[in-house]
């Protein structure tokens, strides 16, 4: 740490709310102003050539080992993308350590390279390596070959959870192990595999992309994998899986099952009172003079749909409604998001029917999908353009193709169509 010059750097504070992971967490230990700050500072031009002079030096590339495509390496990063500068951000490996972490820097190359490289970013002209970076390579078991439970299809009882699956990251490995010791817990007690679907976690969409398409690189989860990203949210995992974990798994305790319990009757109690309550926009807007509700609104509204807009809130439409809505004032921060996401969760649900009527659809051949207009990933661009599929559901079918990239291609395939249409309807007229 002292051998950083943090004022050359970008200092970013921590939050000054700092977010518990778990509703049973009132709060957390250290105040905001006892955080300690992260630094951003960038590599430079000098370090991109020093990178390219030494490229061949690299254990990762001399090897053409295939990294993680999410988490490269400096030498991928130069490589990949030239003439860049990347960042690289400086935290703070522990309140009583003096270490600092330089994330975006990892790579494979010789020490005595990487203290170059190093002293050639802005900030750590000075910097002195407590341990140079290094390259892992595993090999891995191909994932079809499990069930969802993990467990090994050729192999009764064996469970195999994290990187050997072909995996990378740290959350991606600790989900599998929680599964995979699930079940096997539940096999040596002679009990059924459980599975999770991936309507209901990110740990089912996990297991069912490795076990039904395998990897071709390091599998990273992402949140555009799921096809209910809307509905699959930080805040509401306790109602989706808590009951679950507690009933079937029994890996819950008590007190954790019974605020859960009482969570999801207090929001769903709240959501039927937010939704019985109905009236014309207009008396909305006389009612809550700071309610940013348009004058071109005269229908009928909810409060639960007023609740969708940022500028109200539970306390405002409790203030005017107390025996409706007091009793339910401590899950303010959670009716809100429900109604905010509520419209976005029934669409996407509605476009998922409609990939799934639409499979035959026909993808214009030779399409140049690296320069659609769509929002796709580098990953899902280069997949279709080697693959070139001739319908939406063969494009569904493909490995590593995500349910968010088949809804976003039939919206392009679909308005394609339509700005063809117009383009034939002036011509004929």
């Amino acid at each position: 740490r002292d051998s950083v010059e943090f004022g050359q750097t970008d200092r970013h504070a921590g939050d000054q709310r700092p977010m518990p992971f778990s509703y049973l967490t009132a709060e957390v230990d250290i105040q905001p102003e006892e955080q300690l700050p992260c630094y951003l500072t960038h590599t430079t031009p000098a370090v991109e050539q020093l990178v390219k002079d030494n490229v061949h030096l690299s254990a990762h590339i001399a090897q053409d080992a295939k990294g993680p495509r999410y988490c490269p390496s400096l030498e991928s990063k130069v490589l990949r993308f030239p003439g860049r500068q990347h960042q690289v951000w400086l935290e703070p490996e522990g309140l009583s350590s003096d270490l600092v972490y330089p994330q975006g820097l990892s790579m494979t190359l010789p020490p005595e390279v990487q203290e170059k490289v190093v002293r050639l970013i802005p900030g750590l002209e000075r910097a002195e390596i407590a341990a140079p970076g290094y390259g892992v390579q595993y090999d891995y078991v191909e994932p079809t070959q499990l069930f969802h439970s993990l467990q090994c299809r050729s192999v009764q009882g064996l469970f195999l959870a994290g990187q050997i699956n072909g995996t990378t990251g740290y959350e991606e490995a600790a989900a599998q192990g929680l599964w995979a010791g699930v079940n096997a817990g539940r096999s040596a007690r002679s009990l059924p595999l459980l599975s999770l679907s991936r309507t209901e976690s990110y740990i089912g969409v996990l297991l069912d992309d490795l076990v039904t398409q395998g990897v071709s690189e390091p599998y990273r989860m992402f949140t555009s994998r799921a096809e209910f990203r809307t509905v699959l949210r930080p805040d509401n995992a306790d109602l989706r899986l808590t009951h679950r974990g507690f009933e079937e798994v029994g890996c819950v305790s008590v007190q954790r099952y019974q605020e859960a319990v009482r969570v999801r009757d207090g929001l769903t109690a709240g959501i039927e009172a937010l939704r019985s309550l109905s009236l014309p926009a207009a008396q909305w807007r006389n009612m809550l003079t700071h309610c940013a509700l348009s004058h071109s609104k005269t229908a009928h509204l909810s409060a639960l749909e007023l609740l969708q807009y940022q500028s109200v809130t539970l306390e405002m439409l409790s203030a005017t409604f107390p025996e409706s809505f007091a009793p339910f004032l401590e899950f303010s921060e959670r009716l809100k998001i429900e109604a905010v996401y509520l419209p976005h969760s029934e669409l996407q649900e509605q476009e998922i029917r409609r990939v799934r009527r639409e499979e035959g659809l026909a993808l214009p051949p030779g399409l140049d999908y690296l320069s659609l207009p769509a929002s796709l990933s580098l990953e899902v661009r280069e997949l279709l353009h080697r693959a070139q599929p001739p319908t939406l559901g063969a494009a569904t079918r493909l490995p590593g193709m995500t349910p968010a990239a088949v809804v976003h291609l039939l919206r392009y395939v679909h308005k394609m169509e339509k700005e063809r249409g117009k383009e034939v309807e002036s011509g004929v007229l």
